[in-house]
């Protein structure tokens, strides 16, 4: 009888102790903080008791199989999550279990399978309690017709099934004690910066902390139930924080009047005719937050570069994990040129986002920051039919623009709806209406040449007789940087260098967008467009998962790709992510040099603004880079870097610039302000998508 109550004991404890094994594996192989494990394995002993309680009421025989299956479905749930998060930078929550299913994955198998093979031995340790499990026999009772044939009377049997009903309720309160404990450790003071437990676990995003301080079972628990149950209040509390009073970069010097003879320059705000009174009134607090936010920032003023390209066709350019560490005279004479002429910005920044390459894309078509989880933000837009404004596709289509755009890969994340809903209606991508270079077996060669792409599409806008409005999303930056047959275009030019296998391979990439781009400008200059066309390059991101060949080519140490690619800024310096943005057209002269800090979601209100477009500068996070308003970037950790300084969420640590000095009250005062404005900038997104704000306010 001992022997029967230890093994089943042991039948009862296998899910707890297989939650606490993978748990641990996954934060060993990641190689997170263990300082915040006793919250997760709280919460994993909770979860293991939960499901225990689930085995405990099935009958002996199908135990055994319920119990092999769900290990084998927690196996698979940890090994996907630690192949998508090495790979993607991200863990992917159930809700985006649909944009999986959607995006042909082709791209990424050659990376899965090396990803897999290189962590083979940790899948391993992943499948111990599996094998345990499945070895361990089922659990050890008998049925009443046993008891009856062995002459054992009823009440024994019946004493049995008291005892393990007994068991199950102690199982589910141990559960819940478990998880109140987990609770209260959450609420604890913990250090680690701005994201503390508490705040990670009443908030949807950032899951990547969520795994990290939470456990990966919290995390998937906490997105299920946010999927259910959206929050209806997100809004930050901005009551004690003057936002129009946002301190000017220290030791700026005052705007100079222009002179007698100098013509004068419109420098009126750059505002529309937005009844922000009413829509407080509104009934959804949403609403009423977003206008009496917009309502108090100080917007920023029109220039002498207002209008300086109206009328201009534009080209726009998301490039493949693209790195201006990469550009050099030699061997990218088109990017340098582009670079250094025209407009030139020493201090542009590309974070690095949840959903890496929709987070790029959603900064630089829509001027908003993504949220950090689920929904991904820009394909949300797509989804939800959100009315986005300011995006240059619905701005110039409203002037009777050609929009048009391509993408040398597959169908992924829902962007034909996404492009669709930005104006974008003429959508072309691999296999819809765009060439693709092809092996001579007829599968599709992978990655697709950016530069085939140019060349194979101008024809279909150069004649317009209205301008036109492009958007290229190139490909053939993406990792994995080997050997490819890309690469090897470009091998013999590389050989001189003493780089590595990687740093070269990576290089060759760049210089796959840099011939692109200058088949673009032979291609305009034919058409007689050239000195007509505003040509905008940027990275959609870095190439994380080789980081360390941008630190090569920099002679830099930034630190890891395996930070990366975990998107982990407690240890990655953050000046990786500076970057290089072309603005360019040929009709200028003479250069601009930007030295403001600048990001993303800027791009939007300067090209805006450059084109003469009409727009309300309080109503995007980003502003106009030519304006003389302070820059801001904003990480993905909830760390930014300002023209005064950087401040380090997990050190809650603000070090000013070179050569600028402040008393230490001041600058608690101004970390204070810029922490609710980050706060603010960052929530913008998701209530502008649910309530469809710019609708309310600006549509029809």
């Amino acid at each position: 009888m001992t022997r029967r109550r230890s093994h089943n004991l042991i039948t009862y404890l296998i899910m707890p102790i297989a939650i606490i094994w993978m748990e641990m594996a996954l934060h060993v192989r990641m190689k997170t903080e263990l300082f915040f494990c006793p919250i997760y394995l709280a919460f994993s002993v909770s979860f293991g008791l939960v499901f225990s309680f689930i085995l405990s009421l099935l009958a002996d025989r199908a135990e055994k199989t319920v119990r092999v299956i769900m290990l084998v479905l927690l196996w698979l749930v940890f090994a996907a999550e630690s192949v998508g998060y090495l790979i993607l930078q991200s863990y992917y929550p159930p809700t985006t279990l649909g944009t999986a299913a959607e995006n042909r994955l082709y791209d990424y198998i050659d990376i899965i399978k090396t990803t897999v093979m290189d962590n083979a031995l940790y899948l391993a340790l992943l499948l111990v309690p599996v094998v345990i499990g499945a070895v361990l026999p089922a659990r050890r009772g008998r049925k009443v017709s046993d008891s009856i044939s062995s002459g054992e009377e009823i009440p024994g049997h019946r004493r049995r099934i008291i005892m393990r009903m007994i068991a199950a309720v102690v199982m589910i309160a141990m559960a819940f004690a478990f998880h109140f404990a987990g609770l209260y450790l959450t609420g604890l003071e913990w250090g680690g910066g701005d994201m503390t437990p508490y705040k990670l676990y009443h908030m949807d995003e950032n899951l990547d902390l969520q795994v990290e301080r939470l456990g990966l079972m919290t995390m998937i628990r906490l997105d299920i139930y946010h999927k259910l149950f959206p929050d209806t209040v997100m809004e930050p509390d901005i009551s004690d924080i003057p936002i129009e009073q946002l301190p000017e970069p220290i030791g700026t010097e005052p705007e100079p009047e222009p002179g007698p003879e100098a013509e004068p320059i419109d420098r009126s705000p750059q505002v529309m005719n937005v009844d922000f009174a009413s829509l407080m009134e509104s009934k959804d607090s949403r609403v009423q937050w977003l206008a009496s936010y917009m309502n108090s920032v100080k917007p920023t003023n029109k220039n002498e570069y207002t209008g300086m390209f109206e009328g201009y066709n534009v080209v726009f350019l998301c490039l493949e994990a693209f790195s201006g560490a990469g550009i050099c005279e030699e061997l990218t004479p088109t990017l340098y040129k582009l670079s250094n002429e025209c407009f030139v910005f020493n201090n542009f920044y590309t974070p690095l986002y949840f959903g890496s390459t929709n987070a790029g894309e959603c900064q630089n078509l829509l001027g908003l920051y993504p949220k950090q989880g689920s929904p991904m933000s820009l394909q949300e837009s797509g989804r939800l039919g959100t009315n986005c404004y300011f995006s240059l596709g619905k701005q110039l289509s409203r002037l009777g623009y050609h929009n048009i755009g391509f993408h040398n890969g597959w169908e992924m994340y829902d962007r034909e709806r996404t492009m669709s809903n930005l104006e974008y209606h003429d959508w072309h991508y691999l296999g819809n209406g765009l060439k693709g270079e092809k092996w001579g077996s007829g599968g599709y060669k992978w990655p697709q040449r950016d530069t085939f792409m140019i060349e194979n599409t101008m024809e279909q806008y150069v004649g317009d007789e209205v301008p036109f409005n492009v958007y290229y999303m190139t490909i053939s930056g993406h990792t994995p940087y080997g050997w490819s047959w890309i690469a090897n275009q470009y091998r013999d030019e590389l050989e001189a260098y003493d780089w590595s296998d990687e740093t070269k391979a990576y290089m060759a990439t760049v210089m796959e967008v840099d011939r692109a781009l200058e088949a673009l400008l032979k291609g305009l200059e034919e058409a007689g467009q050239l000195d007509r066309t505003l040509i905008v390059a940027v990275a959609d991101h870095i190439p994380y998962t080789a980081v360390e060949a941008v630190g090569e080519l920099r002679g830099m140490n930034y630190g890891t790709s395996e930070d990366a690619r975990n998107c982990n800024e407690r240890y990655l310096d953050t000046e990786v992510y500076r970057n290089t943005l072309i603005m360019w057209t040929g009709s200028m002269e003479e250069k601009v040099v930007v030295d403001k800090v600048c990001t993303q979601v800027d791009i939007l209100p300067t090209v805006s603004n450059l084109l003469g477009l009409e727009y309300d500068s309080r109503m995007l996070p980003g502003s106009d880079m030519l304006s003389s308003g302070d820059g801001l970037v904003i990480f993905s950790s909830k760390s930014w870097r300002s023209d005064n300084g950087y401040y380090n969420s997990f050190t809650q640590e603000f070090t000013l610039n070179d050569g600028l000095k402040l008393s230490e009250t001041a600058v608690e005062n101004y970390v204070e302000v810029m922490n609710k404005v980050v706060e603010c900038k960052r929530n913008l997104t998701t209530m502008i998508l649910a309530t469809d704000f710019y609708e309310l306010a600006l549509g029809e």
